[in-house]
């Protein structure tokens, strides 16, 4: 009876994780789409003191809820803690970029979050935007050196195609996922990432960008300019139709020569957030992985677009002012979770035969017990057993869908060179503006996280 005590107690510690944090990602989902930043900040960092597996991840929707409210320094203390943890987990000598990828898409809910790709690559791109807008252009060094090593970690397509080691169990997956009904429940996630184009190029130019923008206009040495013009190419490498890219690497050249530039205002649209997780359930035929179990139900991560995408224009004095996408966050989670997928298939299948096993065999025991003894204490164990042991193969193979809910789902730049007093506003919202401080680089920053809600707009002086 001992034994059972302690399988409830954990099933019941388990079940309070999910619905804990299920209930307050509705109130942070609710805050992201009417664009209420003040009520996410204080729910994401009263989670990140309450909350052991998802402090994490509360974290950065702090660090980019305050960053939204124009708050940079309490951003830049939520940033740093992620990044603070993040650096402690890469120095474990167990480390592996391939296997912590794949582990961000298979994890479950009683574990604690494990960061994707895209969380490493923005929450080091916000935080170097947040040393930038505060000026302190030292510590900015070395948020660019830290980007740096996450993109060259993370930002590889390759390392996600091999993924992780092979459990030997492929062969009997994907000759499962043909069978009638699997096919067409996976081939509805394989059309949901249809529509992010997930085979064309790998989509991370702005933070490619924003580092060349950074080293070109603070440059102390020659050296700088060469990093700044790498910087540059990479990003136009990505993304060959940003105009404001070329137009960067084209001044960063003439840096080079000794040349000097004219006044520069660079504009940064955040557009949208996040991909919608959802779980798809899958029965396979298990009997061609196990002889004990015939099909198993299991809960795959899935996403698909949160919204269609929608315009959003701005106006600098009383003409339209031409924006340039620039970069797809939610592009490049549809990539990773791609290029992962056969191995968190994989991986589902077998826990959920597993963990269906091991129920049937806590049932078989239970049962046995009872027509040993025949007494109530063995009657009451049998069906607490069959129970438990249900509930908890159910919950246990729940899809993780924990994801960062607020990052944008797009970025577009705009670079002007427009006089002191000229005013950019969003069309349509006259109230959203701000006047063109006197400067050599000024940095506008406007977010807008749905359609119909509130705009964010600032200015700041970055070169006076």
């Amino acid at each position: 009876m001992k034994e059972m005590k302690i399988f409830v107690s954990t099933l019941c510690l388990f079940l309070v994780g999910c619905v804990s944090y299920l209930d307050q990602a509705e109130v942070a989902q609710l805050a992201i789409l009417s664009g209420d930043y003040e009520t996410l900040s204080s729910v994401a960092l009263a989670e990140t003191e309450q909350s052991r597996n998802e402090s994490l991840l509360w974290q950065m929707e702090a660090g980019a809820a305050l960053r939204a409210q124009g708050k940079i320094k309490e951003s830049v203390v939520s940033f740093e803690r992620v990044e603070s943890a993040l650096r402690a987990e890469e120095e474990r000598a167990d480390f592996s970029v391939s296997e912590e990828v794949v582990g961000a898409f298979s994890n479950e809910y009683a574990q604690a979050y494990r960061p994707k790709p895209v969380d490493r690559i923005f929450a080091s791109t916000y935080q170097l935007l947040n040393w930038i807008e505060l000026g302190d252009f030292a510590r900015a060094r070395v948020a660019v050196t830290r980007l740096r090593f996450v993109q060259e970690k993370w930002g590889n397509r390759e390392i996600y195609l091999s993924a992780s080691a092979k459990t030997g169990n492929e062969a009997a997956v994907e000759k499962a996922s043909q069978e009638g009904q699997t096919k067409l429940a996976l081939d509805q996630i394989e059309q949901d990432l249809s529509t992010y184009g997930v085979a064309s190029t790998y989509d991370d130019a702005f933070s490619h960008w924003l580092q060349g923008m950074f080293l070109m206009h603070t440059a102390r040495e020659a050296s700088d300019y060469e990093r700044a013009r790498k910087e540059f190419l990479a990003a136009a490498q990505l993304n060959p139709e940003c105009s404001v890219i070329q137009a960067d690497r084209a001044d960063c050249e003439k840096l080079i020569q000794g040349k000097s530039l004219e006044r520069l205002v660079y504009v940064v649209v955040e557009k949208g957030h996040a991909p919608e997780w959802y779980e798809q359930r899958v029965d396979f035929p298990a009997f061609l992985i196990s002889d004990r179990v015939s099909f198993v139900s299991v809960a795959l991560p899935a996403i698909r677009p949160a919204k269609p995408d929608y315009s959003l224009a701005l106006n600098l004095d009383d003409k339209g002012l031409s924006l340039s996408p620039v970069s797809r966050p939610e592009a490049l989670v549809a990539q990773h979770f791609a290029a992962s997928f056969s191995t968190i298939k994989t991986r589902a299948v077998v826990s959920a035969v597993t963990k269906t096993a091991s129920a049937y065999a806590i049932n078989k025991a239970t049962e046995q017990r009872e027509q040993r003894r025949q007494d109530n204490e063995s009657r009451w164990l049998r069906v607490i057993g069959q129970i438990g042991a249900g509930v908890y193969t159910v919950a246990s193979t729940q899809a993780d869908l924990r994801h960062w809910r607020s990052l944008p789902a797009r970025f577009s730049l705009a670079r002007l060179t427009a006089p002191s007093g000229s005013k950019i506003s969003v069309v349509g919202r006259p109230e959203v503006s701000c006047i063109l401080p006197e400067g050599k680089v000024l940095l506008v920053s406007v977010k807008s996280s749905s359609e119909y809600s509130p705009v964010t707009l600032r200015c700041t002086v970055l070169i006076p």
